[in-house]
């Protein structure tokens, strides 16, 4: 949010949906990665499924989910990036008259 405050401020066009977005899929991606490997794995604390005897498979699914989240986050907010240069790039050459 801040990014696209900042980028309002300099009259361009701010990220679109999807770099924001993507941005939020990526952090909760991490968010699961780190809590996953800290609380399920390192510390033992709990797991994703504390009812089965082998919880260690539905872990796993839960960090893989975690990194799924992050590429999936990231290839958004990367076509958010390009969509938003390309536009920002067709007004500054509106402006130079070029």
């Amino acid at each position: 949010m801040i990014l696209a405050l900042r980028a309002w401020q300099r009259r361009e066009l701010a990220p679109p949906w999807r770099g924001q977005f993507g941005m939020l899929l990526a952090g909760w991606g991490v968010f699961n990665l780190v809590e996953g490997l800290i609380d399920h794995q390192i510390l033992g604390i709990h797991h994703v499924r504390d009812d089965l005897g082998a919880p260690l498979g539905w872990d796993i699914g839960f960090l893989v989910f975690g990194a799924l989240l992050i590429i999936v986050g990231l290839l958004l907010s990367k076509s958010g990036e390009k969509i938003a240069q390309d536009y920002n790039e067709r007004q500054a050459r509106r402006a130079t008259g070029a």
